[in-house]
């Protein structure tokens, strides 16, 4: 079976895992004018995102190959959603239930056109390194509203001051909310002020590429002295920062999202900050806490994503 992947520049690293350890033989292209030429020549074309970069692409009518779109979350909250020809997708994958259930309530797809599969972990690329204590972690693209990162310093606020915790972002403003970061660092220095906690530290660093944090041998030496990888987001599809450390060993805390339905994912979920603390003081970095990732791992969901594509396909 071949496939080609197919989706805008610098949009790719959701997929990674998947594309790694897919068996089949497979391309990669970022330009949708190639795709509509060279569909015919592959068995699956899978889009990544429900963007305008998939209503360029369908527009034109079925590709002659088996197309997948695949559908992380934000687009749901696009009009770009209604726009794109449906009729023309074979099979539209969600990466997080909460997202399907959205789609299904603007978007008329039969469910038969449709399944859930999370995003994937590659295991290879996430050592059990961390060995930290009483050092939580916090790995985000950008300071933005749903990543609520003012929650972190309400939870240092909770646990004794000899725990301290590592922001990592990027140094560079969300272009469409430039005043949350240095929102944040109000809220640090205050923080600081009131003497009532442990240390918070911003670790920034430039993206490589847009969406792209660093290396990633510079994410897992980040891990290596952490104890924790916490989540406080009010919304989020998978949250790669936390099943990433939980790889390196750190024991996960996190607080439960109001939209993405973290429980799918992580056993490490608690409803309010007072029981985010109590369970970040009852834990520590330990291998066991890479085991819950294996099910998410890329090794173990690539095979699967292979058995629906070939379902699907022969229906």
């Amino acid at each position: 079976m071949k496939l080609l992947f197919v989706c805008q520049p610098n949009s790719h690293h959701f997929a990674e895992p998947y594309l790694s350890h897919l068996t089949h033989s497979r391309a990669v292209t970022r330009d949708y004018r190639q795709v509509q030429h060279a569909a015919g020549e592959y068995d699956v074309v899978w889009i990544e995102w429900a963007n305008s970069h998939a209503i360029n692409i369908l527009s034109g009518g079925h590709l002659g190959a088996f197309t997948i779109v695949r559908i992380h979350d934000w687009e749901i909250r696009r009009n770009v959603i209604q726009k794109i020809p449906w009729e023309n997708v074979d099979a539209v994958w969600f990466i997080n239930p909460d997202a399907q259930d959205d789609f299904n309530r603007k978007v008329g797809v039969p469910l038969s056109k449709q399944f859930f599969l999370p995003n994937a972990v590659d295991l290879s690329e996430w050592p059990l390194v961390a060995r930290g204590s009483k050092h939580l972690g916090i790995v985000t693209a950008n300071v933005q509203p749903r990543k609520r990162l003012d929650r972190a310093i309400d939870l240092m606020r909770l646990l004794p001051k000899d725990y301290q915790m590592t922001i990592r972002t990027s140094p560079d403003p969300h272009p469409l909310y430039p005043h949350l970061y240095a929102e944040l660092v109000e809220l640090g220095r205050m923080y600081v002020e009131e003497g009532s906690g442990g240390t918070i530290t911003l670790e920034l660093r430039p993206f490589v590429e847009q969406k792209i944090l660093t290396h990633r041998s510079e994410i897992v030496d980040f891990w290596r002295d952490k104890s924790h990888a916490v989540s406080v987001a009010s919304h989020e599809g998978f949250c790669y920062g936390v099943a990433e450390g939980m790889a390196c060993g750190a024991a996960g805390a996190v607080l439960n999202w109001e939209w993405g339905k973290p429980r799918t994912f992580y056993n490490c979920v608690e409803d309010d900050l007072e029981r985010l603390a109590e369970r970040i003081e009852g834990t520590r970095a330990h291998p066991i806490y890479r085991t819950f990732m294996e099910p998410f791992s890329a090794q173990a969901l690539a095979p699967k994503l292979e058995m629906i594509i070939e379902e699907r396909r022969h229906d």
